[in-house]
């Protein structure tokens, strides 16, 4: 069982978090709880929790202070933090201290679990971690600059896929990257790289799974256990495929039997992935539509075009990084969405009618 701490200034606010959480089904147990920082400080200390979810605003030291001395004295702990303010300061505090999610009052239930069930994920793979490094003397680095170029590739690839429920193609990218390091690595640097495989692969899967909804029950499927005693390579990739296309399977069976198509739930979606290379065509896939009926009912019930809405979040949003933030422009252009720099000028332009340089001049 893994403890959580709860800490808000409002009684009923814990109240509601103590009854939105399936504490069971996720192997939480509540610690404790406190009604300021100050109090939150001291029971951290005392019942060394492995989860806190934290309100913001609070008398005495607030949300900011608490994240930082959490992040100073505590940094094992995971973090989640809550606030009835949509502030850039909190977030970017929150950021800054590692924290896990950043949920806006009143808290959804769904959002909630998933904050939790990824803190589970990295906990469970941090013990991972720890318990390969007794075994593996030193971690693994890559000789060669091109095979880490394309086993970077390869993991953005999958972690692409697998967001789009392509199954088929997740394991096609999985098999490619077993014949490439099979190929590459003599066998005893192989063994070497099982715990990087191990890290890397599981906690996207897992992460993967929290976004679905799904954590509480599949991290402590059974299947999970021979993660533990992979011995080669191609062990590994083999029952990471079988792994990665259960999830995916469960993951899409779930979303097609909830039923009817929600436009909240797609606006959500893209304003919390706007930064990433999303399109019509992948939230569709996405939400198992077509491109066309997505496109006909989201206009219908927002009385904007889909790519419009999302081009509308990515400019706003770089408006904002350039003018208040004073973050680089190419900078902007990736947390945006546009690895092309020259077509975000283009865009921008286009939008502001002015180029982000003279957008930065203005300011």
């Amino acid at each position: 069982m893994y403890d959580v701490l709860i800490i808000d200034d409002e009684p009923w606010s814990r109240e509601v978090v103590k009854t939105l959480v399936p504490w069971e089904d996720l192997g939480l147990r509540q610690a404790g709880e406190a009604e300021d920082g100050r109090e939150g400080l001291r029971l951290a200390d005392e019942l060394s929790p492995h989860i806190i979810i934290t309100d913001m605003r609070m008398p005495g030291i607030d949300g900011v202070e608490l994240l930082k001395q959490l992040n100073e004295r505590y940094p094992e702990i995971k973090i989640v933090v809550m606030s009835g303010y949509d502030d850039w300061l909190y977030l970017k505090q929150a950021i800054r201290s590692r924290a896990i999610e950043y949920l806006l009052k009143p808290i959804d239930a769904e959002e909630l679990k998933a904050a939790l069930s990824r803190c589970l994920a990295e906990l469970r793979e941090t013990a991972a971690r720890q318990e390969d490094s007794e075994t593996v003397s030193e971690p693994f680095v890559f000789a060669d600059s091109a095979l880490l170029n394309e086993y970077l590739a390869l993991k953005r690839q999958v972690h692409s896929l697998m967001r789009e429920f392509n199954g088929r193609e997740v394991e096609q990218a999985l098999h490619r990257l077993e014949k490439e390091l099979t190929k590459v690595l003599a066998p005893e640097r192989q063994k070497e790289m099982i715990p990087q495989l191990r890290y890397d692969f599981i906690l996207m899967l897992q992460e993967f799974l929290a976004e679905n909804g799904q954590s509480s029950g599949y991290a402590r499927d059974p299947n999970m256990a021979p993660v533990a005693k992979w011995t080669s390579i191609s062990q590994a990739l083999v029952e990471l495929r079988s792994l990665y296309a259960h999830a995916i399977k469960e993951a899409a069976q779930h979303r097609r039997s909830r039923g009817s198509l929600s436009i909240a739930e797609i606006q959500a979606y893209i304003d919390k992935h706007f930064g990433e290379p999303i399109s019509l065509e992948t939230i569709a896939h996405r939400f198992f539509v077509s491109k066309e009926h997505l496109s006909r009912l989201f206009k219908a019930s927002t009385g904007e075009n889909l790519t419009d809405y999302l081009q509308r979040q990515r400019m706003e949003r770089a408006k904002e990084l350039i003018a208040v933030h004073g973050y680089s422009i190419k900078h902007v252009a990736e947390l945006t969405g546009y690895a092309d720099l020259t077509y975000f000028y283009r865009v921008f332009k286009k939008y502001f009618g002015i180029t982000p340089g003279e957008l930065r001049k203005e300011d």
